[in-house]
């Protein structure tokens, strides 16, 4: 939505929940370092590559507590829980040429560039809190950052985290609309 809200005029205000906003710095921290992001990208190069020559798509999995190619090698209750996100419908699936637009994608130099009224909620322990207080700094409009307490996965369907996301965009939205 950054990257909408940068671009498109029609997109009058912006309001990000636990937003995961990086730059390459942060791809490197998060991901193991330069080497194995720049491992990803050859991948994701190779497998771009492999579909535009046959149509095939490679996938790992998104998430995984067992398999090390997974997108995240983690065991993410959110994600593996059926009780949450984990549901049959879910395929669970990462096209393995996504590396190369995920890991050179920077959120973070797209705040100059978004006017609109923006509101950020975010936690310290939600993804890259620094990712959001750097992008928050950045942006060239109005802007307030509603700093709170919760996991990442306590946002997606957790209360209070959910309400108090809601409530505070739909006031959001409210003042700038």
């Amino acid at each position: 939505m950054s990257d909408n809200a940068a671009h498109d005029s029609r997109v009058k205000s912006l309001a990000l929940v636990a937003p995961w906003l990086h730059d390459a710095a942060i791809c490197e921290q998060a991901y193991g370092g330069a080497e194995v992001v720049a491992a990803k990208i050859e991948r994701g190069q190779r497998a771009r590559s492999r579909f535009e020559e046959t149509g095939e798509i490679d996938y790992v999995p998104v998430v995984s507590a067992t398999d090390e190619r997974a997108a995240m090698p983690y065991d993410i209750d959110f994600y593996l829980n059926p009780a949450r996100g984990g549901i049959p419908a879910w395929p669970n699936r990462f096209a393995v040429m996504s590396w190369v637009d995920w890991l050179t994608f920077d959120s973070i130099a797209l705040a100059p560039k978004i006017s609109q009224p923006t509101l950020l909620v975010h936690s310290e322990q939600a993804a890259i809190p620094d990712g959001a207080r750097r992008f928050h700094a950045g942006l060239a409009g109005p802007k307030d950052i509603f700093w709170t307490e919760g996991g990442q996965f306590d946002f997606y369907d957790q209360e209070p985290q959910v309400t108090l996301a809601v409530d505070t965009v739909a006031a959001h939205f409210g003042r700038t609309l």
